[in-house]
């Protein structure tokens, strides 16, 4: 068998169909130590062990022997046959699901009906086709000739019996999809969306009309610009700012620095190359702002344009949107399950390609953690400048809100590996959903504390800032914890750490942990998430409700995210989730929700 090194993405190698002692032709998606994850002729993607996968057929000379011919194998007894498949989930663990639904199954129906006698006269010519098991001369002639003739034949009619065979029995796990989504809509559908895409950029705008130095109510009246000043008001140096950031950050994003590594198959079925070097994109940030700092550059000017880099975000957002969606009509590859619906407004806004690239630039895992996140850091820095300059000092509820919150950062992209195994980069097409999201509603959005912060100061006592700084710890080991063990539990579920641990087998061939703080909680990350989230709200005290707008809009998030997870995992592994779904029944919070 193959060595590790020697298998490639994209090899096209001879591997072991789970369940079976048979060999098909299948691609490479992706290698780890001791799995290899394969797709088959008929789509069907599992993982393999390394040791069941070959660049060549390994013939067996017992497939030839007459003694253990294919007839004879055939004959196991239907006893021994449901005693192999009733083993304990112990014994079975890391084997494909019982139910066979592939290539195995029919060449075990075809074979059935062509050793049962009633139906021989009339489907005598229904051979199975040539697997590493069965010899290529497994026709009983008179004449050479007459072997030729019968074994063409019989291939002929296999191959159109095995095609009309496996449209009726494959499963939708394992059926290749078609041109256009099945997904249904979401978000209300067209109708939803559009008014989704009008109302978003809206709030964003609202949170500053509603939230600047005269105030911050809904009740007052937004301090919306006269008429004759509204051009320079909403269009100023804010553009400029945010122009050259993205632009700063795309610089760093394709230089040759960091690691490239390779992501998970995506839902169109290909594994594309990324390179990893957002946590160094940081450090030059940060590195960039103590800079100018330093050479006495007015940061704080970003509070006083804040409205104008509102409205260039949404622009950006719009431009990215579109260019994306265009690009996906001109490439027509790498389609969206959820954003190729054939209506323009929903697939827009879903996004219609699932990975758009402009050569080695990809658009999602760029603007997914890059511009809006960083910029979110870079945002309260200058909102603690501004608050030096106007208090001289920086508040401690500035300070905690500024750490905890570049923790959260620096954490997300000093595993930004891990990112490649989300729903966002797998499942989710890039369009107005996510450039809007990532551009412009995670930087404005939350930033809302530190530039509360700058207009409304807030004392705090050190027993408090005690216990908001153990609170945040209790989220972010829930958090950190939950998704390092989520994440080498994909990276090798074979490895010594999960060999005792309980798991479920679903009928991809992957297993479930049910085990540690996935056996706590079905989503416990999303705890962890939102415990950090209040602790960085709190330090903002409890006398107005918008610092705390980002606490309750992200539960209302993570709630619906793991509605359509729920959703999402139920379609793919069937019986196997709701067998977790028993075992964990909690979805967030333990003993709650």
């Amino acid at each position: 068998m193959q060595g590790e090194k020697s298998l490639a993405v994209g090899d096209t190698v001879w591997a072991m169909w789970p369940g079976s002692r048979k060999y098909f032709e299948a691609t490479v998606l992706n290698v780890s130590k001791t799995k290899v994850e394969v797709n088959f002729k008929d789509n069907y993607q599992t993982e393999v062990a390394l040791k069941n996968v070959s660049r060549k057929l390994p013939f067996r000379s017992r497939s030839t022997s007459p003694a253990r011919s294919p007839a004879r194998r055939r004959s196991r007894s239907p006893g021994r046959r449901s005693r192999s498949r009733s083993r304990s989930p112990a014994r079975s663990r890391g084997r494909p699901p019982a139910q066979k639904t592939s290539e195995e199954s029919l060449d075990a129906k075809v074979k059935q009906e062509i050793t049962t006698p009633k139906r021989r006269s009339s489907r005598r010519s229904r051979m199975p086709e040539t697997t590493v098991e069965e010899s290529s001369t497994s026709t009983t002639t008179v004449t050479k000739d007459s072997a030729v003739t019968t074994t063409r034949v019989t291939r002929s009619i296999t191959k159109k019996l095995i095609a009309e065979e496996k449209e009726a029995l494959l499963t939708p796990e394992v059926k290749p999809s078609s041109k256009k989504s099945s997904h249904g809509f979401e978000f209300g559908g067209p109708v939803g969306v559009f008014f989704m895409m009008i109302g978003l950029p809206a709030m964003v705008i609202a949170s500053y009309l509603f939230c600047n130095n005269h105030g911050c109510s809904i009740r007052q009246r937004p301090s919306i610009p006269p008429l004759w000043s509204f051009t320079g008001a909403f269009f100023d140096i804010g553009h400029l700012i945010v122009g050259g950031w993205i632009l700063f950050q795309a610089i760093i994003y394709m230089m040759p620095i960091g690691k490239v590594v390779k992501g998970r198959v995506l839902a169109d079925g290909t594994c594309l190359d990324y390179r990893t070097n957002g946590f160094i994109a940081l450090i030059l940030s940060e590195i960039g702002f103590a800079a100018c700092l330093y050479f006495k550059v007015p940061v704080h000017m970003v509070y006083h344009t804040f409205i104008g880099i509102i409205t260039a975000t949404i622009l950006w957002s719009i431009i990215v949107a579109v260019v994306v969606y265009v690009m996906a009509h001109q490439q027509k590859r790498g389609l969206a399950p959820g954003g190729n619906t054939g209506n323009v407004i929903y697939d827009f806004f879903m996004g219609h390609q699932l990975n758009p690239r402009w050569g080695n630039f990809d658009f999602k895992f760029f603007f997914e953690v890059r511009p809006g996140l960083i910029g979110w850091v870079m945002i309260n820095f200058c909102m603690a400048a501004k608050e030096y300059q106007k208090r001289g000092e920086v508040s401690p509820a500035m300070i905690l809100v500024c750490i905890f919150q570049l923790i959260y950062v620096a954490d997300c992209l000093f595993y930004e590996s891990s990112i490649l195994s989300t729903m966002d980069i797998i499942d989710e097409g890039f369009g107005f959903m996510l450039a809007f999201g990532d551009i412009s509603w995670v930087p404005i959005m939350y930033s809302m504390q530190a530039r509360y912060l700058v207009d409304n100061s807030v004392k705090i006592s050190y027993l408090t800032i005690a216990a908001i700084v153990a609170l945040f710890v209790i989220g972010y080991a829930i958090f950190r914890g939950a998704n390092s063990q989520k994440d080498r539990f994909r990276t090798d579920p074979d490895s010594e750490e999960f060999r005792d641990q309980e798991t479920i087998l679903t009928p991809t061939g992957r297993r479930l942990l049910v085990s540690g703080w996935w056996g706590l909680v079905r989503h416990p990350n999303y705890l962890g998430d939102i415990i950090m989230a209040f602790a960085w709200s709190i330090p903002c005290g409890f006398t107005n409700p918008f610092p705390f707008f980002y606490p309750v809009y992200l539960t209302i998030l993570l709630v619906h995210r793991e509605i359509r997870d729920e959703a999402n995992s139920r379609r793919k592994y069937g019986a196997s989730w709701d067998e977790y779904c028993r075992r964990v029944p909690y979805r967030i919070v333990p003993k709650i929700f």
